[in-house]
């Protein structure tokens, strides 16, 4: 639980950073979205974490993590519409989209 929970709080530490220099330039907060915005993404990156430890632990081996991560994290990426509005892409790549859960992260969070 260590490396999950230290995980954790290295996302919601700068975030909440960045939220607080927000509020000072005028951004609007509110309460109960601001909750949800770092709750969300807290419980994916502990999910995250938890499933790369335990591959890390069966692998046993850097270079295989490394390998099945990165082949992960582009796909899942880009699919989230966050580089590339999805609204551009095609019909079929729009409904993919719907099975990777950062997009429901990154749907909330706009």
């Amino acid at each position: 639980m260590g490396p999950v929970l230290r995980d954790t709080v290295m996302l919601l530490v700068p975030a909440m950073l960045i939220l607080v220099i927000a509020a000072v330039f005028g951004f609007p907060i509110h309460p109960v979205g601001l909750v949800l915005l770092l709750i969300l993404p807290a419980l994916l990156t502990a999910v995250i974490s938890a499933t790369s430890n335990s591959l890390g632990m069966i692998l046993k081996n850097i270079g295989s993590l490394a390998a099945i991560v990165t082949g992960m994290q582009l796909p899942l990426t880009l699919l989230v519409g966050v580089l590339l509005p999805l609204s551009f892409g095609p019909k079929w790549l729009q409904h993919i989209a719907h099975f990777n859960p950062l997009f429901y992260d990154v749907e909330a969070a706009f």
